[in-house]
């Protein structure tokens, strides 16, 4: 991966090298339009527990918000580092 999205460093949670690389490849997954954590996981090539262990993270730090329901949907906020 050449670079990490600003959105994927979290305030709260110690930003490891492994989990920059999956919110990173998370938030380039919503904002190209996908929305439950099925599709997310699909498309980033990670199971279904590892992504939504990442997206509760990112919910904590306000950087994603999930529309209950099911399945639930997820979507960016305007929260988190814009710029490092």
């Amino acid at each position: 991966m050449d670079g990490y999205e600003a959105k994927s460093y979290l305030a709260t949670t110690r930003n490891i090298r492994k989990g920059l690389e999956t919110r990173s490849l998370i938030v380039k997954a919503l904002k190209e339009g996908l929305t439950d954590t099925n599709a997310i996981a699909e498309a980033i090539g990670k199971s279904y527990s590892a992504t939504l262990k990442q997206l509760r993270r990112m919910e904590q730090d306000g950087i994603v918000t999930r529309i209950p329901g099911k399945p639930s949907i997820w979507r960016l906020t305007g929260r988190g580092q814009q710029e490092l």
